[in-house]
């Protein structure tokens, strides 16, 4: 296997594709899902055989994050069974769970916090802890108000397979063949929630006992911490909670008992490239982007103003022979402990803080795979083929004497650089010679890198490939004397060289939106006949343009010295034509010249033409492939470039997320995101 050597640990280089999520993304989509009121007069049932396990079910939800906490586990009875204990625990009503991605020192741990309020017009409007105080018959069940109490702890970040609701869920529901049942009134609340809520819009959280008893911390309203008896208390009452209910729940699923769970999730599948480009190929989406397996990890954010944390999905993706692979030791965390650790959130590396999230592609897998050789099939003038068409123009044919290519990525740059350099000589059947040379340089850069004082509030980011196609030929054709011994050779020079620059964003559904820069692009200048338009001379470094240069052998003039084979009299018969011989010079040059110039006209047409025809025709095949993932959940925007060649791409949810407008019409006929370890079909 060969492992990439650029794949640095701490980057996306490390993997193929990392998406981004910001902890305050992350709360706004739980903030929707808290204020998600269920309307059709039904309240989601809890998860069945939870008393059997220790614990009482909460209490009916009216949103699709229930306001309300009940915490009641049992208690030892007189004899051997466990009772449930309803007079002690928790009965309270909660403000939006919030997750905190800050440093807890492991790559896959962030922190949830519960904060208990006081609801005016409940039925029990406080907050309370019911605990007993005293042993047997001196008990006394003691009420302590926990409004503005927050309690918090420790969990992991797991991966798991969040399925599409409406596909695996509602329309089993609606078979009558089928074992699911759900009420149809629930049936409609799922319905009218887009799917992206279930699978993208919130966390999977590991609530394992183990860790509450860990990490389990609780502070009063002025968020200091309580007394160790009252706090081990509720410690033991809510690790027994949440152990039951997470042993009832199966993890990232979602079942008629309990529809919604916490779960985030991507997907393998690409959204339907003909939805999105009319008259496109599903095909023609590489298969290197769809993601074959993935970690989840957490980043501290360094600088607040851009993010507190973000939670990352680090994917590795279908790589084909003959690609860089990548280690899969470094998604497996039994083996490296530092898997899916990064060493700066993407929103310090990009320095933005407008968006939800932030999705990365290593460089290997977008310009180097895709972008490159995509440009290089659209914009490379094979300069065999066009000296070739210029011999057969003028009824010749073509021999090559050489050809070399060198292909090569220069590190020295910042971001590396692509080129192709090919160099060829061929011959007439009338002697005359022609060394070409094409050379295509893909460079890509943007806004982060032209502007190091690009900061937050410049949401909309660009990124730009510019492509500069150097073409030469010098043009050599000889006549040579055996009278004089000495030969009359005429030498054309061309030299072009054009810039095509695409600037790229992002488009709708996923893909990229990728457009000629006409005012910043360098094409052939043509005269009013349409003709190539020459600036004479040698071309300088970085010029843009059509130069031409000529020469001729000025010597042959007086070149004419004897005549060979006759001696003394040899120089007495030179003299005497050696006003002739001027005047043979002069034609011989004159049709050097003609040739030349049927050359350069011949040439510069097909040159010309090549240049047009990329111009025109070099983004088709490059535009119409979605390569973002998660099209139909997220609006892509700005693009970035880091000085290693790394692209970044900023999103925002598609839909409920603030100033977003949905870009799918019906987010439930879209491809919901969901990641499995198969092999896509």
């Amino acid at each position: 296997m060969s492992v990439s050597p650029f794949a640095t640990n701490g980057t996306i280089a490390e993997y193929g594709i990392v998406l981004s999520i910001s902890e305050e993304a992350i709360n706004r989509q739980f903030k929707l899902l808290y204020d998600k009121e269920i309307e059709a007069g039904v309240a989601l049932p809890s998860p069945p055989g939870m008393e059997e396990d220790g614990a009482a079910p909460p209490p009916p939800a009216k949103y699709l994050i229930n306001h309300d906490v009940e915490i009641h586990v049992a208690v030892p009875g007189h004899g051997k069974e466990l009772v449930m204990d309803y007079e002690q625990g928790i009965v309270g009503h909660i403000k939006c769970p919030k997750i905190s991605l800050r440093d807890s020192g492991k790559a896959n741990t962030g922190r949830i916090s519960f904060t208990f309020e006081r609801v005016e017009g409940a039925e029990v409007p406080d907050s309370m802890f019911y605990y007993w105080v005293g042993v047997g018959n001196n008990a006394e069940l003691y009420p302590k108000p926990i409004n503005g109490y927050t309690m918090s702890w420790d969990v992991n970040f797991g991966c798991a397979e969040i399925q599409n609701i409406t596909e695996e869920l509602i329309n089993p529901a609606r078979d009558e063949k089928s074992p699911e049942a759900l009420h149809s009134d629930v049936i409609k609340v799922l319905e009218a929630v887009p799917s992206e809520l279930f699978t993208v819009s919130s966390i999977f959280c590991m609530f394992s006992s183990a860790q509450i008893s860990d990490s389990f911390e609780i502070v009063d309203e002025n968020g200091q911490a309580l007394s160790e008896a009252l706090n081990n208390v509720l410690q033991t009452k809510v690790a027994g909670y949440f152990s039951v209910l997470q042993k009832r729940v199966k993890p990232g699923r979602a079942t008629p008992d309990h529809p919604f769970v916490l779960g985030y999730g991507l997907s393998q599948k690409l959204a339907d490239i003909t939805k999105i480009i009319p008259g496109a190929k599903p095909e023609d989406t590489p298969l290197y982007f769809v993601p074959k397996s993935y970690i989840m990890s957490v980043t501290p954010g360094k600088d607040p103003k851009y993010s507190n944390g973000t939670l990352n999905f680090c994917m590795a993706t279908w790589r084909p022979d003959g690609m860089a692979q990548r280690d899969p030791n470094h998604l497996d965390r039994s083996k490296n402990g530092n898997a899916g650790k990064l060493d700066q959130t993407f929103f310090d590396l990009t320095r933005t803080s407008e968006h939800d999230g932030v999705v990365g592609f290593c460089r290997d897998l977008l310009f180097d795979q895709f972008l490159v050789p995509e440009i290089e099939k659209a914009y490379f003038i094979d300069i065999e083929k066009v000296i070739r068409e210029t011999f057969e123009s003028q009824l010749m044919n073509a021999t090559p004497l050489s050809s070399s290519n060198e292909v090569k990525l220069s590190q020295s740059f910042s971001p590396p650089r692509w080129n192709h350099l090919h160099k060829t000589k061929m011959q007439g059947d009338n002697g005359s010679t022609v060394e070409g040379s094409s050379s295509l340089t893909v460079i890509w850069d943007s806004d982060l890198q032209m502007n190091p004082n690009i900061d937050a509030k410049h949401a909309s980011r660009r990124t730009r490939v510019i492509v500069v196609s150097h073409v030469k030929q010098d043009y050599e054709f000889s006549v040579k004397s055996t009278l004089a011994d000495a030969s009359v050779t005429s030498k054309t020079g061309l030299d072009m060289m054009y810039k095509h620059v695409l600037n790229i964003s992002a488009g709708d559904g996923g893909k990229l939106d990728i457009q000629n820069d006409e005012v910043n692009s360098r094409i052939p200048e043509k005269d009013k006949d349409g003709s190539l338009v020459f600036i004479a001379g040698t071309r300088g470094e970085d010029q843009y343009g059509a130069y031409l240069t000529t020469s001729d052998d000025s010597e042959f003039d007086n070149s004419l010295k004897a005549i060979p084979g006759l001696g003394y009299l040899g120089k007495l018969v030179a003299d005497e034509l050696r006003p002739v011989w001027k005047e043979m010079v002069a034609v011989v040059k004159q049709c050097l010249e003609l040739q030349a110039n049927i050359w350069i006209t011949d040439a510069s047409s097909h040159l010309s033409k090549e240049f047009d025809d990329k111009w025109r025709t070099g983004l088709k095949s490059i535009s119409n492939k979605i390569i973002l993932p998660a099209g139909n959940v997220f609006n892509f925007s700005g693009i970035d470039v880091d000085p290693q060649g790394n692209m970044y791409a900023h999103v925002n949810y598609a839909s409920g997320a603030e100033n977003v407008t949905q870009i799918i019409d019906d987010p439930n006929t879209g491809d919901t995101p969901v990641i499995a370890n198969g092999k896509p079909n």
